[in-house]
């Protein structure tokens, strides 16, 4: 009996703390927060973006194996393109930027499969990513006076 009765003391516990949880992620923002403005210059942040993109570019080519690497670095690339969505009002530019968030975390998802990734598949995702990358380039990048071109 004590044994029951721990054991329904544990679930009531644990399932307070799980709807506390959910209330405070579904609590909307405070009244005095601010609105989010990025920190960083765009320059910055397509110099960033570049670095996750070629370290698993690198992660890739020697196989894919360090998926846990390769997934924080795409994890971190969809917030690059998270708060580069800031920069800009224009449709064709934020939409560029949420392919680009929603392509880097498909290919976080598929690394953090593990030994059961399928590094076709995260190469796949690493040539659309850079197809995204391009496109905008191809728009914005001119316009911003960078002749560079092909860096992410």
């Amino acid at each position: 009996m004590s044994r029951n009765l721990s054991w329904t003391a544990c679930v009531i516990v644990m399932g307070i703390g799980a709807l506390t949880l959910l209330a405070q992620v579904q609590a909307p923002p405070a009244a005095n927060a601010k609105p989010f403005v990025p920190a960083a210059t765009v320059d910055s942040l397509m110099n960033g973006q570049q670095d996750y993109f070629k370290a698993i570019q690198d992660l890739l080519e020697k196989g894919g194996k360090n998926t846990k690497q390769i997934r924080i670095s795409a994890e971190l690339l969809a917030e690059l393109a998270n708060v580069n969505h800031y920069h800009n009002d224009k449709k064709d530019y934020r939409d560029w930027a949420k392919e680009l968030q929603d392509t880097s975390l498909a290919l976080a998802r598929e690394a953090d499969k593990r030994k059961s990734a399928s590094l076709d598949e995260m190469k796949k995702l690493l040539v659309r990513i850079d197809d995204v990358c391009t496109a905008c380039h191809n728009v914005y990048r001119e316009k911003a006076g960078d002749e560079e071109g092909g860096e992410h």
